[in-house]
């Protein structure tokens, strides 16, 4: 059994722990600010594709020029990328499906 503390080992210990407190809060700090520095390239490419999805949304004639000169000059290609696209959308809605929270 250990002896009882006395007022000033406590406070000495207080002390301490509130030293140690402050340490591991810079350390955490710190290490999340090396975290978002590295992070940082794929959030920039994440914030790019989705401005360009922003993009493709506000001009949607301007993709449907580019798929039928596409069509047009390479009907073989628009019909594979059709395809792969297609397949790539239905995969994508199967996957929301199974992402889905249940409740």
């Amino acid at each position: 059994m250990s002896p009882p503390m006395t007022h000033s080992s406590l406070d000495a210990r207080r002390r301490e722990l509130l030293l140690r407190s402050a340490e591991l809060r810079v350390h955490v700090t710190w290490q999340a600010a090396e975290l978002a520095r590295a992070a940082a390239p794929v959030f920039a490419v994440a914030d790019g594709a989705l401005a360009g999805g922003r993009w493709l949304q506000r001009h949607p004639l301007a993709v449907a020029a580019l798929l039928a000169l596409v069509a047009v000059k390479r009907p073989r290609a628009a019909l594979r990328w059709g395809l792969r696209a297609l397949g790539a959308w239905r995969w994508l809605r199967l996957l929301r499906v199974w992402l889905r929270p249940t409740a």
